[in-house]
């Protein structure tokens, strides 16, 4: 019996701890330069940023990520609020910060890049955790002077380290200026106790992707749109968000659309549509799609009688599933991120120097300090 307990008891410890995990968040706020030294960049943090979202999410056991965006650096953003707009709060809803990228224009002629505003409004307009055990990184990504802020760079980089926030510097190499420019950002990775990274703007990325037929994928997610059943009062605006991603990501290339694709299957992206679409909605509780208020919806459903209806609902669910089952086969399935360490092994792909790998191997880092695991067979 004591040789029985040995074995369960720690068995139960580590099982305890890993719902543990489950149950927390990883905080990520990325505190992104828009000013036009850095333009390029936020075709990088776009085309990049499901990729992101995938990768982090292959963890075991799969982590609550929470993402907020600040940007700074243009002229836009208003010379009150020091040119600094906190576009997003800590969020699952990763769409919602895709969108608000994806809205931008991608080149500005100037901007004034205020880094110790940045990362005060970071510090006190975010909504970070109050829990010690949860992980918090700040990436701030940009170049330029970093005592150029009326508000002091290394007091700001004090108040994240006194929260439990760890900003983690990422210079976006600009050649002619790296030698006045970059001592300032290793300063604040002394000053925060964490890792200078640097990256190149523009750099071409070797993109890896498992899906052959791209054109397969893109009529498979016109089919997984076409079945949407809107129902909530901003259903359309939410609808026409998913379009406009999907758009871009189509435009972007192969492999930005296959991540999104990839992440139109998972648990995240569901959740979210389940708030305005009935088809989603209604996975787990089909009975009571009687009693949805159909007020907001298209006139002709409105106008069914309920038997019509619920065979409307429970044939775009069939449509629904039958699609998302080949967008996750041909995007890798469960074993896609096995497959994407395997090609860049094989490959000799690295891309050490992009906004990609230096946010994954980052947040991998600490999560995996934390107690999570890689995904089952995957490798770094």
């Amino acid at each position: 019996m004591k040789k029985i307990l040995a074995f369960i008891f720690p068995l139960i410890i580590a099982m305890n701890a890993e719902a543990t995990r489950a149950g927390q968040p990883i905080e990520v706020a990325f505190v992104i330069d828009m000013s036009g030294s850095s333009n390029g960049l936020l075709n990088d943090v776009r085309n990049s940023f499901y990729t992101v979202i995938n990768e982090i999410s292959s963890l075991q056991p799969a982590p609550q990520l929470k993402i907020a965006l600040v940007l700074y650096g243009r002229p836009s953003f208003g010379r009150d609020f020091n040119y600094v707009k906190v576009v997003s709060d800590f969020t699952t809803d990763y769409d919602q910060i895709m969108f608000e990228l994806v809205k931008l224009k991608p080149f500005v002629e100037k901007g004034d890049q205020f880094v110790g505003s940045a990362i005060n409004a970071a510090n006190r307009n975010l909504n970070w955790s109050s829990n010690a055990e949860v992980p918090k990184l700040m990436f701030l990504i940009g170049n330029g002077m970093v005592n150029t802020s009326m508000y002091d760079f290394k007091k700001a980089t004090e108040e994240s380290f006194e929260k439990g926030i760890q900003v983690m510097p990422v210079y976006a190499f600009v050649y002619s200026k790296v030698l006045r420019e970059i001592p300032g950002w290793q300063v604040i990775a002394n000053v925060a106790g964490t890792t200078y990274n640097e990256i190149q703007i523009n750099k071409p990325l070797r993109w890896v992707t498992i899906c052959q037929d791209n054109d397969a994928l893109i009529q498979f997610n016109k089919k997984h749109n076409s079945s949407f059943v809107p129902f909530a009062v901003h259903s359309s605006e939410l609808e026409d968000r998913n379009r406009s991603i999907d758009e871009y990501c189509h435009h972007a290339g192969p492999s930005v659309l296959e991540a999104r694709t990839y992440f139109k299957c998972s648990d995240a992206y569901r959740k979210e549509v389940a708030r305005w679409d009935l088809v989603e909605n209604t996975y787990k509780d089909f009975l009571n799609i009687a009693l949805i208020d159909r007020t907001y919806m298209d006139g002709s459903l409105g106008d069914m009688d309920e038997y019509a209806f619920k065979s409307y609902v429970y044939n775009m669910r069939i449509e629904r599933s039958r699609v998302q089952s080949e967008m996750f086969y041909l995007t890798g399935g469960n074993n896609r991120q096995y497959q994407i360490n395997s090609k860049r092994a094989l490959q000799f792909i690295s891309n050490s120097t992009t906004f990609q790998q230096v946010t994954i191997d980052a947040i991998m880092k600490i999560a995996l300090q934390r107690g999570y695991a890689l995904p089952p067979f995957a490798s770094n």
